[in-house]
């Protein structure tokens, strides 16, 4: 379904994912990218964990703005000012 997708997804994946291994579901998204699908925007944190938090120190990262600068990207919202 993800090679036929026109949907614009964003993946947020933490490299120290004990749960869901980052490298295997990038390898995944950049294949579909290389066939010629690019809706799908990968972004890894090569020090996070499943939970997007900082896996030596548990501090949350900081995700929202690149949330909010894809949305602006992909037209869903306004550009911010």
């Amino acid at each position: 379904i993800l090679m036929t997708s026109r949907v614009p997804t964003l993946w947020l994946l933490g490299d120290l994912d004990a749960s869901v291994p980052a490298f295997a579901s990038a390898r995944v998204l950049d294949s579909i990218r290389a066939a010629g699908n690019t809706r799908h925007t990968v972004v890894r944190y090569p020090n996070a964990n499943h939970g997007l938090r900082v896996a030596a120190t548990g501090e949350a990262l900081q995700v929202w703005h690149q949330i909010r600068t894809w949305l602006d990207q992909i037209g869903v919202l306004a550009p911010s000012r």
